[in-house]
């Protein structure tokens, strides 16, 4: 797989992208943040070389965006800003209150670096962070603008600066390089979309209109609604567990994202029923890798979206809800609702861009903090995947690199320009299924976060979908 504009092609920003750099807007950010733990004797000066290196495949995230005309139309470029060397900046991990989840220490530990300016038309704020626990115990952090990066692109990131270490530390290639780039299991077919046209486009507008009119419900929670900010709780399954539910979801017929979305509608119905509040609908918005399957697409994001509505009828009966999920999802993608939100995406740039800027820029992030957004779940799927006989497994073939044993991988935003008031991120690492709930300030507190996370894990142990195929 190709990295994104590893070679000398155009460094026009997609329409995506660019939705991305305009929505930075108020209080909006639109930060991406992957990292991994490290254990074992690090070499400071040779994970600053790794990362010189790793930065020449790729160089937008070096880069700011400008706005310019390309065949009479207005366009933004990436444009390499002269002020960022691509540093590694390294300072000792400081635990300023024991009681804290790594999540929140890690956030104070990062509140210089997130409070600064991001907006990625003045310039390039990447940044690339190597924190020290203990001697021996390190975290490599990137914190990059989502416009230059996705989630998926920053994994391939690590995996490209872990290969240099390796590579500098020991003379030659990781035994593990032989695994292909692939950087995540969760994978959709390949397809070749025509134009889309006024008429796709008016059925799209129809459909997000559905789901903005929908008024969909959400788990109640007692958030201070004048409170902003964002709350993350994680937990790791072990592997025995992850084994579980996986074997339980292929009984099903069901994919691991299905699952998880499965697990949602399932916990926002007993949350809610807790509190004696009926059912209503419930709109998922599922994220959708979009390299590898949309041919044409070659950007730093690449990554869509397809929204699916469970209305309170189809939610009775626990594991026939396994079958409307998968073919529900099955049907968008065949569809292409992943694609056409990306061509609905560049109709929408082209359609502004003759506004002034600062219109476009307050147009967009209003359009992004739309009410009634719907519960986001990312499915990473695992994490760098071993391919055994032909097919990925579970375990992950990036543990190890020049000396150091990677220990845990770090995947999150910050200050997203869309605001889902829940969000669920999923991966597997090594075996072991990473949750990470994250939800606004404003919905729910922190103890409730953790509640909800704990019922959301328990719905799953359950596995009543099991056989519903």
């Amino acid at each position: 797989m190709p990295e994104p504009h590893s070679g000398n092609s155009p460094m026009l920003v997609d329409p995506a992208s660019e939705i991305m750099a305009l929505s930075n807007y108020g209080d909006a950010k639109n930060i991406v943040i992957v990292g991994c733990d490290l254990e074992g004797v690090l070499d400071e000066q040779a994970m600053s070389l790794a990362l010189a290196k790793a930065l020449e495949s790729f160089p937008v995230l070096l880069c700011s965006v400008k706005e310019t005309r390309l065949k009479g139309r207005p366009c933004f470029m990436w444009v390499p800003d002269p002020d960022h060397g691509g540093q590694l900046q390294v300072a000792d991990f400081e635990t300023l209150d024991g009681s804290l989840s790594f999540q929140d220490s890690l956030l104070r530990n990062l509140a210089g670096s997130l409070g600064k300016d991001w907006d990625l038309i003045k310039s390039a704020p990447t940044e690339f962070r190597l924190f020290r626990h203990a001697r021996n115990r390190h975290s490599f952090f990137l914190l990059v603008h989502h416009a230059a990066s996705d989630i998926w692109t920053g994994t391939g990131f690590l995996r490209e600066l872990l290969a240099n270490y390796h590579r500098i530390m020991t003379g030659r290639p990781p035994q593990w390089a032989e695994e292909g780039a692939h950087t995540s299991a969760m994978k959709t077919s390949v397809v070749t979309p025509g134009k889309q046209n006024w008429s796709g486009m008016r059925l799209m507008a129809r459909h997000a209109l559905n789901c903005f009119m929908d008024k969909p419900t959400f788990p109640r929670g007692t958030g201070d609604p004048d409170k902003d900010g964002e709350y993350y709780v994680k937990t790791v399954l072990t592997a025995e567990e992850t084994n579980a539910i996986r074997e339980a979801g292929a009984k099903a017929q069901a994919a691991f994202v299905d699952i998880l979305v499965w697990g949602v509608n399932m916990a926002v119905d007993k949350w809610n029923a807790d509190l004696n509040i009926r059912p209503g609908t419930i709109n998922v918005s599922v994220s959708v890798q979009m390299r590898g399957r949309y041919g044409e697409l070659d950007a730093p994001m690449g990554s869509s979206a397809i929204v699916l509505r469970f209305p309170p009828t189809r939610r009775t009966d626990p594991a026939a809800l396994m079958g409307v999920i998968t073919d529900n999802r099955a049907k968008q993608l065949r569809d292409l609702a992943d694609v056409k939100a990306l061509q609905a995406a560049e109709k929408m740039c082209g359609a502004v861009g003759c506004l002034p800027l600062s219109t476009r820029r307050r147009l967009i992030h209003g359009l992004c903090q739309g009410r009634n957004r719907p519960i986001l779940v990312g499915s990473l799927g695992v994490l760098w995947p071993k391919v055994e006989n032909g097919r990925f497994s579970g375990d992950s073939y990036l543990t190890r690199a020049g000396g150091l044993e990677v220990t845990e991988a770090h995947v999150k935003g910050y200050a997203l320009a869309v605001r889902n008031p829940l969000r669920l991120l999923a991966h597997t690492f090594n075996g072991k299924l990473n949750l990470l709930l994250w939800v606004c300030r404003g919905h729910f507190t922190r103890a409730e976060a953790t509640r909800f996370l704990n019922l959301f894990v328990q719905v799953l142990r359950e596995n009543p979908f099991a056989g519903s195929h």
